[in-house]
């Protein structure tokens, strides 16, 4: 499934908007993966940034290599990805595994095809680690913006942002879901609805029991 023009525009502004920041760091770009089953789940999956990435590039390299650093990122997300690679030992992939499994009654063999991964920080530290305040707050204006079309473009019938909610709140309270519920809770923030979207804030899952954090997200899933 392709995003289209439209949404390659919006990096071409994140990145252009990204290099007036000083910096002398590498830095990644996550373009979503989309599974080759989405279809069959319509369930996006985001998280707050990637803790180090593939691809990598320094805000000098932009002006002259802006067209590769995208491209670049796109050609990383349409490799067919492995349980290994996206690493059975982290709490967020156990979760999405947990819930395609679950939830969906997928074969466990194949449920990284059945879903497509996003960020809601596209830019991250390519070494690793979340973005520094000021790193977050030259995108997220952007971000929001790719969010909003992502949720358009891809037509989920869930969102689950395990995200927290200090990560998330900008983006709800900016894009005007319309909340449904807002348990303030430990393990589910906040629920909304937009169009036909079911969008599930979460606690981020370490160290919180792997089934209690499922049930307590399927519990919003009708």
């Amino acid at each position: 499934m392709k995003l289209g023009k439209s949404y390659d525009s919006l990096y071409y502004e994140l990145l252009l908007s990204f290099k007036n920041l000083k910096s002398k760091k590498k830095y990644s770009l996550l373009y979503p993966i989309i599974g080759e089953k989405y279809s069959k789940s319509k369930l996006l999956i985001c998280g707050r940034s990637c803790n180090g990435w593939i691809n990598t590039w320094k805000i000098n390299d932009i002006d002259a290599n802006i067209n590769t650093i995208i491209k670049e990122s796109k050609n990383i997300s349409c490799n067919t990805w492995s349980e290994e690679e996206m690493s059975k030992y982290s709490s967020f992939w156990r979760f999405t595994k947990n819930i395609i499994t679950n939830y969906y009654k997928v074969n466990s063999s194949d449920w990284t095809q059945y879903f497509t991964w996003s960020n809601i920080m596209k830019i991250s530290p390519a070494t690793g680690g979340n973005p520094s305040d000021d790193e977050f707050n030259q995108q997220i204006g952007i971000c929001k913006k790719i969010l909003k079309y992502e949720i358009d473009i891809l037509k989920p019938k869930y969102c689950i942002l395990l995200t927290g909610w200090d990560w998330s709140y900008d983006f709800i309270e900016s894009l005007g879901f319309e909340p449904i519920v807002k348990p303030n809770k430990i393990i589910v923030k906040g629920v909304y609805d937009y169009k036909k979207t079911r969008i599930i804030v979460t606690g981020r899952p370490e160290y919180k029991s792997s089934l209690k954090f499922l049930n307590s997200v399927m519990k919003y899933m009708s």
